[in-house]
């Protein structure tokens, strides 16, 4: 690894042994260190990450992997933070970007496009392709607001925005690739996932839901990524992506109405809630 670097690269780990050592390779000739959260994999994957190089330390199991970030960035010895899943992979013109940027004194945290890979083709219209989420910052400006409150995809740039912190996007010409949904059936099990997530995190802000507002927000969905980011145009994998975030949205208002055991429970644990 390239010690000269100022980036510490940390990555959450969970039985995804088959993804970690292609998102090490993309990392390691810019990273000056690679820290992964092992939450307890079966499949071989903390010897995988270590066989690459990888410092790793055991955190507890969480439904998330937000919940072991802070412990990442607290083993991190970099001015900056990059964070990863192991199902991303960082192109070499990306971190061509990305050290550029690192450089400048007026920025503390960098957004990129995620370039969603959905059944073997990049889907670059629809659902998913006008996000923009903060995966490098500067370690101090993560921690300055210490404790940094959990939630699912926005805790970095919830953070750092409560910190003052000043982001910039890379761009759209240099993404992160993310291979979660190469198959259908964890496509269909990630997004399942993510409904109940987001249905604890909003009951535990004291949200509830109604079938008008249901109804509401998934027509809003529909013609934001069929028709004006046109999911058409990244063919059959662009549009099955979208509705399959239809789905996900009908899923979550379905837990936060009638969930009343395991969701309602669960958003009890999630941070923030029953406070």
């Amino acid at each position: 690894m390239n010690t000269n670097a100022r980036i510490s690269v940390v990555v959450n780990l969970l039985n995804e042994g088959h993804l970690i050592e292609d998102c090490i390779a993309s990392v390691r000739p810019w990273a000056a260190e690679v820290i992964v959260g092992e939450m307890g994999s079966t499949d071989g994957g903390r010897d995988r990450a270590m066989a690459m190089g990888a410092k790793v330390i055991d955190v507890p199991w969480a439904p998330y992997g937000e919940h072991t970030l802070i412990r990442r960035v607290q083993e991190a010895s970099g001015d900056w933070i990059f964070a990863l899943d192991p199902d991303m992979r960082v192109s070499p013109e990306t971190w061509q970007r990305i050290e550029a940027l690192i450089h400048r004194r007026d920025i503390d945290a960098v957004s990129f496009n995620m370039r969603n890979w959905v059944f073997g083709r990049a889907v670059v219209h629809g659902h998913g392709s006008t996000g923009n989420f903060v995966k490098l910052f500067r370690r101090e400006a993560f921690l300055r607001g210490y404790p940094p409150s959990v939630t699912i995809h926005t805790m970095i740039s919830d953070a750092l925005t409560r910190n003052g912190a000043r982001i910039v996007s890379a761009g759209r010409r240099w993404p992160i690739d993310h291979l979660a949904y190469q198959r259908v059936d964890r496509c269909l099990e990630q997004h399942v996932r993510y409904a109940q997530v987001e249905a604890c995190e909003r009951l535990s802000t004291g949200e509830s839901s109604s079938i008008p507002q249901m109804l509401f927000e998934v027509a809003r969905k529909a013609v934001g990524d069929l028709i004006v980011r046109a999911a058409w145009r990244s063919g059959r994998e662009g549009v099955a992506f979208s509705l399959i975030a239809l789905m996900m949205l009908c899923q979550m208002h379905l837990l936060m109405m009638f969930g009343t055991g395991d969701a309602k429970e669960e958003s009890k644990k999630t941070p923030g809630g029953g406070k």
